[in-house]
C-alpha cells in the first residue's frame, strides 16, 4: 500500500474541493464480484496485497491488456491490480443504470450466506458468502423476512431482511461518532492482515476506513493519507479528543506515521494490530500499550476533511 497510495489522497481531495485531477481515463468499468477481492501491487497472486474491495464496489478499469489481470481505480482513488475473475465487467451505460437501481447494503456485522432456497439448510444451497458493507442489487419488501439480492454477475439468492438496508436510505443518513465507534467494537477479534479491508481481516487503516464507510463517509485508504484528511487536534489537551477522532502513531527518525487507531473515550482507542482490540495511551490504564501518539485528526464536523459522503460520490450515485 505504498507507491500508488500517494495518488489516493490527491484524488479524494480533488473530488472533495471540485478540482479536476490529472488522472488516467478509464478504458472500462466493473463491479467487484466476490466477497473480498484482493488487489495487488503487481499482476500476480504472489505480489504484495495493496488493499481489498467488497461485493459491489464500483471500479474504473485503467488497463485491460493482460490476460488475467486489470489495473483498476477504486472510489477512494486507490489504484492496483485486480484479477479478472474478481469483478464483473460493465459498460458506462450499465454503470449508470446500477447507480440509480434499487440496491441493498449489508449492515449486519460478520459474514452471511446468500442462499438459493430459504427453506433449505443444505450447504449446496449457498450461492455465495457475503460480508459486512457489501452492496447488492435488490429491494426490501415490507413485512418480508428475506430479500432477493442480485450479484454483479447476475446470480441471485436470498438474505435475511434484518441483515441489510436500502442503500440510498443508508447513504442519506448523517454520520454519527457513536455509530463509527460501535462499528469498530463490532470488529473486535478480527485478525490483522496487511492490506486487509473487510470484516474477514483488516490492517489498521483498513479498519478506520471501513468504520467510517459504515457511517457513509469514504476516507483515504492509508494511515499516512488519513493523517492529512481532517483537522489537527492539540495533543497537549487530551480532553479535546472526541469519539471517532483518528489517532496516529509513529516511530524512528522523522516521526514517520506507521499506525492509526480510532479514539473512543477517556484514553481508550480501538485498532488493528495482530487483531482488532482496545488499548489505552494512559500509562496508568490496564489497557496501556507503549506507543507514541504523533498526531490526532478530526473528520466529523470538519468542512475541509477529505472524507467524501458516499451519497455525493459519483461512483455510487448519479449526480445531478
Amino acid at each position: 500500500m505504498k507507491h500508488r497510495a500517494i495518488v489516493s489522497i490527491a484524488l479524494i481531495l480533488s473530488v472533495a474541493i471540485g478540482i479536476a485531477a490529472d488522472r488516467a481515463v478509464p478504458v472500462g468499468y466493473g463491479l467487484v464480484n466476490v466477497s473480498a477481492a484482493s488487489l495487488r501491487h503487481d499482476p500476480a497472486h504472489a505480489s504484495e496485497m495493496e488493499t481489498q474491495a467488497l461485493y459491489g464496489t464500483p471500479l474504473e478499469i485503467l488497463s485491460d491488456s493482460l490476460a488475467d489481470w486489470c489495473m483498476c481505480r477504486m472510489p477512494d482513488g486507490y489504484e492496483a491490480y485486480i484479477p479478472r475473475s474478481a469483478f464483473a465487467p460493465k459498460t458506462e451505460q450499465e454503470m449508470a443504470r446500477w447507480r440509480s437501481a434499487d440496491r441493498l447494503i449489508v449492515t449486519a456485522s460478520g459474514e452471511h450466506h446468500l442462499v438459493a432456497d430459504t427453506l433449505s439448510a443444505s450447504p449446496r444451497n449457498v450461492v455465495s458468502d457475503v460480508t459486512w458493507l457489501s452492496i447488492l442489487e435488490g429491494r426490501k419488501a415490507p413485512g418480508s423476512a428475506f430479500v432477493l439480492a442480485t450479484l454483479p454477475d447476475g446470480r441471485q439468492g436470498y438474505l435475511p431482511a434484518s441483515a441489510v438496508a436500502d442503500f440510498a436510505e443508508w447513504a442519506a443518513r448523517g454520520p454519527s461518532a457513536d455509530a463509527i465507534a460501535d462499528a469498530a467494537y463490532a470488529m473486535r477479534g478480527v485478525p490483522y492482515l496487511w492490506g486487509g479491508a473487510s470484516s474477514k481481516a483488516v490492517d489498521c487503516s483498513g479498519l478506520t476506513q471501513l468504520c467510517y464507510f459504515s457511517a457513509g463517509l469514504l476516507l483515504p485508504r492509508n494511515a499516512s493519507q488519513q493523517a492529512k484528511a481532517g483537522a489537527g487536534i492539540d495533543l497537549a489537551d487530551s480532553a479535546a479528543l472526541r469519539r471517532a477522532d483518528l489517532l496516529f502513531f509513529g516511530e524512528g527518525e522523522g516521526e514517520r506515521i506507521t499506525h492509526v487507531a480510532l479514539f473512543d473515550a477517556d484514553s481508550r482507542f480501538i485498532h488493528a494490530s495482530g487483531r482488532v482490540f482496545e488499548s489505552s495511551f494512559d500509562p496508568q490504564h490496564p489497557l496501556y500499550i507503549p506507543r507514541r501518539v504523533l498526531k490526532a485528526v478530526r473528520i466529523l464536523g470538519t468542512p475541509q476533511a477529505a472524507a467524501m459522503a458516499v451519497a455525493h460520490h459519483p461512483a455510487y450515485f448519479n449526480q445531478r
